[in-house]
């Protein structure tokens, strides 16, 4: 009766078992319950970016150009030409800009070659050369022709421009303006120059060539010859032939080669005067006195130039370095840092500064040294790539300074911090709790929206970006599955951005699974009856586990006293090997958990008693238990299967009683 009463306690035991296993593999078919975290929606780049163009780089670029062509470098023009400095220009502009650079390299051409076919014919009226100087002259004449016609271009490519960029009128002190009044000027001295370039050429004319023609000298001192763009210098020389000084004759003083002051000689032949520095900022500049026959001196006087003359620049240069403040938001203020870096000996002054933001102008004031500046930028402003540019505009001793840099206008990305249960009871209502905010603080008075198996609702964030939710969850057919609860964010600032995320939830149907215990119940109970008459109308009861596993020996030599035979299916006595490492681990467990294995405690009693103080061992120790069951009481072939898994949960439990000894 002893047998019978513990095979009725195993099957209860059996029973609870089954129906515990059953509901982990049903649990094991669904999603485990770890909240996922979705990607918060980030804004998307705009489909189309507005064209962007800088009327200032523009009009700056073709001020480059004409200084190129007035310093007869026509190798830095046709750089210039391949090189724009700006992404785009406005349609319009495509054809008169190409026209501009077209002619700018045919007339940088021309003025080399005029300038040395000039200096040609003095050399040759200087031999008496009258055949070569009619050739000569034929020859300039055309070239400076065609040089007024590529100027002719030039203007109108200028014009073209101004009606493009709507330039200000004549006056204004607009930056645009400016700039345009820069490029006028230089197409004002490229015209001085082809006027210049005429004169010379009469002055080359053979028809009132006499037989002998005087020689000229002509000098030229400058001084200070280091001295601040603006200031004045003072220009002295003398003018004579064959030692006779010549009264009363004009001089004309080239600054880098283009006409800038007209001096009339005294009557000893000498000249003075003085002239004011341009306001370029370049190291240096040239000075040279030209004198060439004009009127009543022409077929007796040949031209001369004087000795050139450098003059040192002096200017202030600053160096602008400026920096963003942080991230840039559309809606709210973009805070700029500027520095102005100068030249040791350059006094602190305020400058004029101008600040762009992608080529339109947003702000002029004044700064100092250190400067911090904000604009605003407009709720609607693009996502993405701008450029802010500020200039410095030149401010007598102190040239001009320029600086961009280039930016990203971004939206924040709201955050949802919310802690959702791992599981969710169907039909029970979810409590969520949580809050929102970004990089700027919480997001208060923003709408979220809460979804989950088709049901949604609704709320508003508080001043602190916390919200409290409660939402439905229904009923479904399914017993247990996986369930999405999402939640979004859709903030009315123009600054942040719409942001959801997710979470995967396990969701139990608390009806279906009632139903479903309540027949897995009717099946054990049916099941424990018919297991109860089987044991009672068993021959023989099987050894208790403490016959079998002796304290003092291996588990092998316990069944052989049982005389339980060897079984003749049994491969090289697997089942043997079994139950002597199953002995093994029974006396560490006994060792280790106090534990032990009484007369009347079968081997699952004895599994489920030292469970508990095995930690993850114990689901080990079970298997390996019932393996062994199969091997003593079962018609089951030990296997080399079996004999791997036994070692392979020894080693397990092994590893667990190590784990929990320490």
């Amino acid at each position: 009766m002893g047998h019978i009463r513990g095979g009725i306690m195993l099957l209860k035991r059996i029973g609870i078992t089954s129906m515990l296993i059953l509901m982990s593999w049903l649990i094991l078919l669904c999603d485990t319950a770890i909240a996922d975290d979705g990607d918060a929606l980030r804004h998307e780049d705009p489909d189309s970016v507005e064209v962007y163009y800088d009327g200032i780089a523009i009009l700056n670029y073709y001020t480059r150009i004409l200084d190129q062509v007035l310093e007869k470098s026509p190798s830095e023009v046709k750089a210039l030409q391949s090189k724009r400095p700006f992404a785009n220009i406005p349609e319009g502009l495509n054809n008169s800009l190409e026209d501009f650079t077209d002619s700018s390299v045919i007339i940088s051409e021309l003025v080399v070659e005029i300038d040395s076919g000039l200096e040609e014919g003095s050399r040759l009226i200087s031999q008496y050369q009258f055949e070569d100087i009619v050739s000569l002259q034929e020859k300039m004449a055309v070239k400076i022709d065609q040089a007024y016609s590529e100027l002719w271009h030039i203007e109108g490519a200028v014009e073209s421009a101004g009606v493009e960029l709507s330039v200000p009128p004549t006056g204004d002190q607009e930056p645009l303006r400016r700039a345009y009044d820069e490029v006028e000027d230089r197409v004002e001295q490229l015209n001085n120059l082809l006027g210049f370039f005429q004169e010379l050429l009469l002055a080359l004319s053979v028809a009132e060539l006499q037989d002998q023609l005087q020689p000229t000298e002509i000098s030229l001192i400058a001084e200070p010859q280091t001295q601040f763009v603006g200031e004045e210098i003072t220009v002295k020389g003398n003018l004579s032939s064959n030692g006779t000084p010549l009264s009363d004759r004009q001089i004309v003083i080239l600054l880098d080669g283009i006409p800038s002051t007209r001096i009339q000689a005294k009557p000893d032949g000498s000249y003075a005067g003085s002239m004011q520095l341009p306001y370029k900022y370049v190291p240096a500049a040239e000075l040279q006195a030209v004198y060439y026959p004009r009127e009543g001196d022409r077929g007796i006087y040949q031209g001369s130039r004087s000795e050139t003359i450098t003059i040192d620049l002096q200017f202030y240069d600053c160096n602008l370095n400026l920096s963003m403040d942080g991230k840039a938001y559309p809606g709210m203020d973009a805070v700029i840092k500027g520095q102005f870096e100068c030249d040791e000996d350059a006094p602190q002054i305020s400058r004029d500064i101008e600040l762009y933001l992608d080529g339109n102008l947003v702000r002029q004031t004044k700064a100092g040294v250190t400067f911090v500046e904000s604009i605003s930028l407009d709720p609607e402003i693009d996502i993405g790539t701008h450029r802010l540019m500020v200039i410095a505009p030149a401010n007598g001793r102190y040239a001009p300074a320029l600086s961009e840099i280039v930016f990203e206008v971004v939206r924040a990305v709201p955050i949802i911090d919310l802690s959702p249960p791992g599981l969710a009871i169907m039909p029970l209502a979810l409590k969520l709790n949580g809050t929102v905010h970004t990089d700027r603080g919480p997001l208060g008075n923003t709408p979220i929206e809460a979804s989950f198996g088709g049901h949604k609702t609704q709320a508003v964030t508080s001043d602190d970006g916390s919200f409290s939710v409660k939402l439905d969850t229904g009923l479904n057919l399914s017993i247990v599955g996986s369930e999405e609860l999402e939640i979004t964010v859709y903030p009315e600032e123009p600054w942040a951005s719409s942001a959801s995320t997710s979470w995967s939830l396990i969701a139990v149907n608390s009806v279906s699974v009632g139903i479903l215990g309540l027949v897995l119940i009717a099946v054990l109970i049916i099941l424990v009856k018919r297991l109860v008459v089987w044991f009672v109308l068993r021959d023989t009861t099987p050894a208790t586990a403490a016959s079998l596993l002796s304290p003092m020996q291996p588990a092998w030599s316990a069944l052989r006293k049982q005389n339980t035979p060897e079984k003749k299916s049994d491969k090289k006595g697997l089942g043997n090997r079994v139950l002597e490492i199953y002995a093994k681990l029974v006396k560490r467990t006994q060792s280790l958990t106090g534990i032990v294995l009484s007369p009347g405690m079968t081997f699952r009693e004895f599994s489920v008693r030292c469970g508990p103080l095995l930690g993850p061992g114990q689901a080990y120790l079970d298997r390996f238990t019932r393996i062994v069951e199969r091997v003593l009481y079962s018609k089951h072939s030990t296997s080399f299967t079996d004999w791997d898994e036994s070692q392979e949960l020894n080693q397990m439990v092994e590893k667990s009683i190590s784990y929990e000894g320490a």
